[in-house]
């Protein structure tokens, strides 16, 4: 059975990463309200709705202009993520599992991106496109085949959530088909039809002795008026 898992850690990136870090993720931020503006206006007009495919192909023209020049400096990957993602929500919105889609706002204490290839481990650090290898505060190793890698930045400090699959071995149970009679009884706990006995556990004669000295020694207290 293959199973997904997260492993998430600390990340200590130096004051030139962490302005990549948050520069890549205010990339995200922008084209997600961005292209969410887009669609908006599309059903507005009840136009049809770009798809994941036209969103990318609006990302690549926003590059070309001097105006979101910017766009180019941020690695691509995390952006043409975020326009999945919200063709993603939009979807979702449609068929009423969840909520549509809302804009983003601008957050000191929870932004990020994501990246579904290009990341890798080396030694205690991660190396993350377009950002470098940054240090990391690993509790435990990473386990299985690395799927995708979320950082964001929380209350001030950066974290890295790594998605992994795993293959895990699941037991089964073997069907019971005997049934067993019990009776309860004073003496014995339960007697059961195949011949076993179950003692019973006297949590009270164990604890008798304590009990009656306990009882003498409150009998003798006197009660003080509040």
């Amino acid at each position: 059975m293959v199973i997904r898992k997260a492993f998430k850690f600390r990340l200590e990136p130096c004051q030139k990463q962490q302005s990549l870090l948050s520069q890549g993720a205010g990339c995200s931020r922008f084209i997600w309200n961005k292209a969410l503006a887009l669609q908006k206006e599309k059903l507005t007009k009840k136009e049809k709705i770009f798809s994941y495919a036209d969103l990318c192909k609006e990302l690549s023209s926003w590059k070309e202009t001097e105006e979101l020049s910017f766009l180019r400096e941020a690695h691509s990957q995390p952006l043409q993520q975020t326009l999945k993602d919200l063709d993603r929500a939009i979807k979702d919105g449609f068929s009423k599992s969840k909520g549509m889609p809302k804009f983003k706002k601008k957050s000191i204490s929870c932004e990020g991106m994501k990246f579904p290839q290009g990341f890798r481990f080396e030694g205690r650090h991660l190396f993350i496109p377009k950002i470098g290898l940054v240090k990391t505060y690993q509790g435990r190793p990473v386990d299985g085949t690395m799927k995708n890698l979320t950082v964001r930045k929380e209350a001030g400090l950066w974290y890295a959530a790594v998605q992994v699959e795993q293959e895990i071995e699941v037991t089964t149970h073997e069907k019971i088909t005997c049934t067993v009679g019990i009776d309860v009884g004073v003496k014995r706990f339960a007697t059961l039809s195949n011949g076993k006995v179950i003692e019973p556990i006297s949590v009270y004669r164990r604890f008798e002795d304590k009990l009656a000295k306990a009882s003498r020694r409150f009998a003798r207290k006197e009660k003080r008026a509040a």
